[in-house]
């Protein structure tokens, strides 16, 4: 696998990395910032692969800076969160890695340093002040706010850019998925592996589609709201995880927000440009405003450790009350 998107979506990134290889400034520990689906992990084996590679990272082939095949790559060690943290005990193994004689330089990668746990940071900050020449590190967050300042203080910061809703649009119709799915499922994540897995999973794909029906049926008063998602919504239930009923949600949000543009004449940016482009809007604007903001506060109430499927419930019997009354 290349770095297509890596040098398409963060030229500043790979431009910094390049010229610091190039002119033999990399430093033995960076520090990658940005919001999930910056492409962080990307960078950071495109940056082993300048270190490890005799051609300059230039083959993206080799068993030194091929890092995405299937083999895993004997000068690269990986670490990312045992359930909530970075436990000791695994930078303790990275210490034992390292240890070791080898002839080649090597390369560690830790995901979400964010969560390393007091001692882990620690012990990290003391293998940092005794690593060797030949050792390179890369830590990578999605919050620098809260990654340790000492740690901050040894590794150069390299901000990434989150990447726009209209980058992952063109992805995915670029792989073939139809323009109207893509535009939905670019509201739904900003990452663009995320997005193709989104975009083909069954189960999400009912999910959308349920969206359509029971935010269209607010519309129709011969309609049940209700028992059309007891119904119909019934798969969510047997079936779904916390993060289908998510997407549920900012379906239904995303359609609402299109109600009010088109009621408002502004159809230039909706996302169900073709549902809405042949529907009967009969709820009055304001009633629609009271819609999302009730929407709004189920999302903001699914953070927590609720009942989501109750929930719900109570937020379509509560829109039928804004409806009807």
């Amino acid at each position: 696998m290349g770095y297509e998107n890596l040098k398409k979506y963060q030229k500043n990134v790979v431009r910094l990395l390049q010229n610091s290889y190039r002119k033999n400034r990399l430093v033995h520990t960076y520090l990658f910032a940005g919001n999930k689906g910056s492409l962080k992990k990307e960078a950071a084996y495109y940056l082993a692969s300048l270190i490890l590679c005799h051609e300059g990272g230039r083959c993206e082939g080799c068993q030194l800076c091929g890092t995405y095949t299937d083999k895993p790559n004997p000068y690269i060690f990986f670490i990312a969160p045992e359930g909530d943290s970075i436990k000791k005990e695994q930078i303790m193994q990275l210490e034992h890695e390292f240890s070791m004689a080898s002839s080649n330089k090597r390369i560690f990668i830790i995901e979400h340093i964010d969560k390393a746990s007091p001692a882990s940071a620690n012990s990290l900050l003391k293998f940092l002040e005794d690593a060797q020449e030949d050792c390179y590190g890369i830590l990578l967050t999605e919050n620098v706010n809260l990654v340790l300042p000492t740690i901050i203080s040894r590794s150069q910061v390299v901000k990434f850019l989150p990447l726009d809703r209209k980058n992952i649009e063109t992805e995915l119709k670029e792989l073939g998925f139809s323009a109207s799915l893509s535009t939905i499922v670019s509201l739904l994540t900003n990452d663009i592996e995320e997005a193709t897995r989104i975009a083909r999973d069954p189960l999400t794909l009912d999910t959308l589609e349920l969206v359509k029906e029971i935010g269209m049926s607010f519309e129709n008063e011969d309609q049940d709201s209700i028992l059309l998602f007891a119904t119909k919504g019934r798969f969510l239930t047997n079936e779904a995880s916390k993060t289908h009923y998510q997407y549920f949600v900012d379906g239904l949000i995303a359609l609402q927000n299109d109600k009010i543009k088109h009621i408002l004449h502004n159809d230039s940016e909706l996302v169900y440009f073709d549902l809405l482009s042949t529907a009967f809007i009969r709820i009055p604007l304001a009633k629609q405003l009271k819609i999302l903001e009730i929407m709004m506060e189920i999302k903001g109430k699914m953070r927590y450790n609720v009942n989501i499927e109750l929930a719900l419930m109570n937020m379509l019997v509560e829109i039928m009350r804004c409806i009807n009354g």
